[in-house]
């Protein structure tokens, strides 16, 4: 959950408007999923889909 605050906070840094806010709304989605006891797998997902919320959003 850590490297998700990181990743949200660098993407503030780098811009604002819809973007943002949509990128956001997608690190949230993965912080709630690693809520309670997460799975192995659910871990491997997140980072899976952390991967590429990284080449999306911060790679411009």
């Amino acid at each position: 959950m850590e490297e998700i605050s990181h990743l949200a906070s660098r993407l503030r840094q780098v811009g604002s408007g819809d973007d943002v806010d949509q990128a956001l709304y997608v690190l949230n989605k993965q912080r709630l999923r690693l809520t309670g006891s997460p799975t192995e797998q659910d871990r491997k997902d997140v980072a899976q889909q952390l991967a590429g919320w990284r080449r999306s959003y911060l790679r411009r």
